[in-house]
């Protein structure tokens, strides 16, 4: 395509084989999902992806490239929340179903207590990935606390003020 270059042009991919494992050991995402995705470090706090394939037009000033995927720097590495509703339906554990109360506590980041079915889907406390009527909602952290795992919901807090989130699932 005449004007425009492709994106491994533009970004400098890193080895992304150490993160690939673990999204692999915490939630099941196989690696293999990331084959046509480049993997790149647009600052020193996170990592982002965008498709291989895509192009970046040769004469346009761009601000940005991708979407956030990953914050590595970090005790417990873990997706953003744009990532989690990309790659979470990829999800095989530390993955729950919330009901409609849930979601609510969840989308306003209040804690709440999952309950006994969902956390069996946990392998213990960490980030999990959470989803409504089958659509992921984002990432939330687990924490054990008097015999089960009480949830926080990570959603940006500017979202649900904006209307992201909350009233697609009304």
């Amino acid at each position: 395509m005449e004007g425009f270059r492709p994106v491994a042009e533009v970004v400098e991919e890193i080895d992304a084989a150490p993160f690939l494992v673990l999204l692999d050991e915490r939630w099941g995402i196989p690696g293999e999902a990331f084959a046509d995705q480049l993997i790149f470090r647009p600052n020193r706090k996170w990592l982002a992806i965008v498709g291989r394939r895509a192009r970046i037009p040769v004469d346009a000033e761009w601000l940005s490239i991708g979407i956030p995927f990953l914050y590595d720097q970090m005790r417990d590495p873990r997706l953003t929340t744009a990532a989690s509703i990309q790659f979470g339906p990829l999800a095989k554990r530390n993955l729950v179903d919330l009901d409609r109360g849930e979601l609510d506590a969840f989308l306003a980041r209040r804690r709440f207590r999952l309950r006994p079915e969902e956390a069996a889907k946990c392998t213990g406390p960490g980030y999990i990935i959470a989803r409504h009527r089958g659509f992921v909602t984002g990432l939330g952290r687990a924490r054990a606390e008097d015999g089960g795992l009480l949830v926080e919901g990570m959603v940006p807090r500017s979202w649900p003020a904006r209307g992201v989130g909350g009233p697609c699932f009304r």
